[in-house]
């Protein structure tokens, strides 16, 4: 019986642990309302592998929140892997993309990550358009 009560408690603690943490405002005190949109990926760095014929990204998963300021729309990102919530910045529109030569010679054009996504967080990059629930 005691060890039921004792996993019971184990398994609430954490949850309240886990949503002190999921917040957005890195100061508490705010009152900003923020909604929850999804988990995204982000992306920290990019780059070619040694033999030229691909790249490789370093990434992890975020949960993004926004908020309408009254003008515009704002995000926040909470990275779990950094245990922070990062306010996100515009950075380009997000059109670029990899490319391979389709010829065979394996030239690869690997835009900036600034042009590849929207937004920027901390150093992750991202797109608030693939949050998904």
């Amino acid at each position: 019986m005691k060890a039921t009560h004792f996993i019971l408690f184990a398994i609430l603690a954490s949850l309240i642990n886990f949503t002190s943490y999921a917040s957005p405002d890195e100061n508490p005190g705010t009152t900003a309302q923020w909604t929850y949109m999804g988990k995204v990926r982000c992306v920290s760095s990019i780059r070619m592998d040694y033999n030229r014929k691909g790249v490789s990204e370093e990434s992890t998963l975020a949960m993004l929140y926004s908020n309408f300021d009254g003008e515009n729309m704002v995000y926040k990102l909470y990275v779990p892997s950094d245990g922070r919530a990062y306010s996100a910045r515009r950075v380009g529109s997000g059109g670029e993309h990899v490319e391979y030569d389709r010829r065979g010679n394996y030239v690869v054009h690997v835009p900036r990550l600034s042009d590849m996504y929207t937004h920027c967080a901390g150093g992750y990059y991202f797109n608030p358009t693939d949050a998904s629930k």
